[in-house]
This record gives structure tokens, C-alpha cells and sequence, in this order.
């Protein structure tokens, strides 16, 4: 019972000083951590781009085709400013309306969602990284 007693009194000691203090706690900054539940993460290339590309756009931009090459991210890269203006679901600022919004992909096959159109544009806003 003696021993029950001294542990409870020294780990409710060691408890205090590091509570009253504050300095041996590592304290979240909430606000932070909030901040960076709410802020999505920029789509990769690899992670989606990749495969919206390979869904929706090499049907027309096949490898055979140097220029608009579609399978080669240096193209796509190349070609990004107009792929953002006729794939987004909405006028970008920046766009002349030539290509139009949700223009892209062109044609009667599948089509993207508007939510996967945004993440395209965001991806390309973001930097297109890999």
C-alpha cells in the first residue's frame, strides 16, 4: 500500500511540473492544423493527371502525333495553359473563350466529371507537379 502510494504521489508530481510549466508538452497550433485540414492537396501527375489524360485525351492525341502527343507529360506540360481553358467546367481567367470551357475532350466518347475537370485545372494551376 506504501509503495502503491509513493508511485501515485511521484507520477502525480512529474505530471504537475510538466502541466503547470507548459514547457516540456509539445502544444498543435490548432489554428494550423485546421488550416491544413481545409487546404486539398494539389493533384499530382502521377497520382490523377496521368491517368484523366490517358481516360480522356490520347483517343486523340496519340503518341503518333509529335506535337500533341499526349503521352509524353512534356507535352502535355507544353500544351497546359490551353488544356486548362477547354477542359475546365467554367471561363478561366486568362482564357480568350477559343478553346471554350468543357470543350475538351472533344468528341463522343467519355467525358470527365465537372469535379475531375476542376482537379485537371487544379493540377495545372498548381504547377503540374509530378
Amino acid at each position: 500500500m506504501r509503495t502503491s502510494l509513493f508511485l501515485l504521489l511521484l507520477a502525480s508530481a512529474a505530471c504537475g511540473s510538466a502541466s503547470s510549466t507548459g514547457a516540456d508538452l509539445a502544444t498543435p497550433d490548432l489554428a494550423t492544423a485546421a488550416a491544413d485540414l481545409n487546404t486539398p492537396a494539389v493533384p499530382t501527375y502521377t497520382g490523377f493527371a496521368e491517368a484523366f489524360i490517358m481516360s480522356y485525351c490520347v483517343s486523340c492525341h496519340p503518341s503518333a502525333s509529335s506535337t500533341r502527343d499526349f503521352t509524353q507529360y512534356a507535352v502535355v506540360k507544353q500544351n497546359a495553359h490551353n488544356i486548362a481553358c477547354g477542359v475546365s467546367p467554367i471561363a478561366l481567367p486568362g482564357c480568350s473563350g477559343n478553346p471554350a470551357p468543357g470543350q475538351f475532350p472533344i468528341g463522343s466518347g467519355p467525358q470527365p466529371t465537372d469535379a475531375e475537370r476542376t482537379k485537371l485545372v487544379q493540377w495545372i494551376q498548381g504547377g503540374l507537379p509530378m
